[in-house]
């Protein structure tokens, strides 16, 4: 047992394998499986669930100074020209503030104008807190409730900044989303155009740091052109209409009003390959994100996980074979899970298409249309039990993973009869009894992510 920190951890030998490991393990005074756990340790006291451990948030929003409420003391953050007073903890301009400009005196919201600083609202009056220069709530339930000018969300019944790092939507604030740890705007940021393409081309086009659509009426379109469906094109033809009409592989030409053979969506394209924008082409695209590390991983395309390359066949799962050359363990037709077959061209397992939907039109409520498979799935809402190839098709925000991890080596390591269930499975800590009855809290997922497997799946 060796101690890092504040943490301890265990050297585990895992029978199945006969091999060693490292595992987190939390001191019993400060495990934790919600927020009210740690209540006992104080206002700042959360429940970090991933380590199943109780965390403290310093207090040091508005302040420059004191007690950061976690042992320690606030830093002074004070922007250039201005300065900490001591005896309130707030930074005061060292000169001449700018107009406009907003910031808060205890509870007292202010807004500096030409002449200089100016009270606007006496925060405590309406039962609220001043931050960031503007009132907000005192308590909270929900995200929507800490909504206004300042970007804040609800932790613990309290409107705070946002975590460093996010791990679903509740972390961030109103009108943004949790992205692979980090909150981006809803109609994803970008710096230019071109990052708009490449993320979603729905929304084309850059403005103020957030993509949104090409248009909303024909004022805001070329001479000629009419919006249609956000996007300026000429009379003739819509991406709906190509789909439609003529079928999935064309894409309207805004220049002609023609629908041409190429793509203007991923669903013109078959699974793997996603659709390149600019020259409306099919090709092998990376549903990873770009986050795989080049010289080591690549983009697993069925489960949109990053995988190690290989070396040899024993560093694949049962019935893929290793291509040295690649690095890439490539599938038979006899490795690919139920509903998928193995696509000679990549290599990979791509879902077989079905024909049981063309449009998410013909899918129940709460349903899309995959058009890779013509199949209809269960988008991002996935619970217990739900099928799955992605972690993406999972309620992530509430802790769902999708059982799909077909590569995870240190999985096969810890059961030679690892085999993926390939649906919606809930998070756990192999220290914590966190799974219902007949489930079992076993390594199942890349990146060392227990799940709450059912005892029936199981051989």
């Amino acid at each position: 047992m060796a101690r890092i920190g504040n943490h301890r951890w265990a050297l585990v030998l895992l029978p199945a394998a006969g091999i060693l490991g490292c595992s987190y393990y939390s001191t019993p005074e400060t495990e934790c499986r919600s927020d009210g756990d740690c209540a006992s340790m104080g206002d700042n006291w959360y429940c970090e669930q991933a380590a199943g451990t109780c965390r403290c948030r310093p207090a040091c929003t508005g302040r420059c100074c004191g007690d950061d409420g976690c042992g320690g003391t606030c830093p002074d953050g004070c922007a250039s020209g201005e300065v900490c007073k001591a005896d309130t903890c707030l930074c005061e301009q060292s000169g001449v503030c700018t107009p406009g400009e907003a910031r808060c005196d205890g509870d007292v919201a202010r807004v500096c104008e030409a002449d200089g600083w100016t009270d606007v609202q006496d925060c405590e009056q309406s039962g609220q807190v001043c931050l960031q220069g503007s009132c907000q709530a005192k308590s909270c339930t929900t995200r929507e409730d800490c909504a206004g000018p300042v970007c804040l969300t609800c932790r613990s019944g309290k409107c705070v900044e946002p975590p460093e790092v996010c791990r679903g939507n509740q972390d961030c604030c109103v009108n943004m989303y949790c992205s692979f740890g980090a909150c981006m705007f809803e109609g994803p940021g970008c710096q230019d155009d071109n990052d708009c393409a490449a993320i979603d081309p729905e929304y084309p086009v850059c403005r103020d740091g957030v993509c949104v659509h090409e248009c909303e009426d024909d004022l805001e379109c070329p001479v000629g052109a009419v919006c249609v469906d956000f996007h300026c094109m000429a009379p003739g033809c819509t991406p709906q209409s190509c789909d439609h009409e003529v079928g999935y592989g064309y894409y309207c030409d805004m220049d002609s009003g023609e629908c041409l053979p190429g793509c203007d969506s991923n669903d013109d394209c078959i699974s793997p390959e996603t659709c390149d924008y600019e020259s409306h082409e099919c090709s092998h695209g990376d549903c990873c994100s770009g986050i795989c590390d080049p010289e080591n991983e690549y983009c697993e395309s069925l489960t949109c996980l990053c995988v190690a390359m290989c070396t040899s066949g024993s560093d694949c799962p049962t019935g893929f074979d290793c291509d040295t050359g690649s690095g890439r363990c490539l599938c038979t037709e006899a490795s690919c899970p139920a509903g998928t077959h193995c696509d000679e061209t990549s290599g990979s397992c791509v879902p077989d298409q079905t024909g049981e939907c063309e449009i998410d039109e013909d899918c129940p409520e709460g349903e899309i249309c995959d058009l890779f498979s013509l199949t209809c799935r269960r988008s991002g809402s996935g619970t217990d039990g739900d099928p799955c190839y992605t972690d993406g098709e999972c309620d992530q925000a509430e802790g769902y993973y999708c059982d799909s991890s077909l590569f995870c080596i240190g999985c096969m390591l810890t059961d030679p009869n690892f085999a993926p269930t390939y649906t919606c499975r809930a998070e756990c800590s192999m220290f914590l009894d966190e799974c219902p009855n007949n489930y079992q809290c076993l390594y199942r997922h890349s990146g060392m992510i227990f799940l709450c497997i059912p005892d029936a799946l199981l051989p």
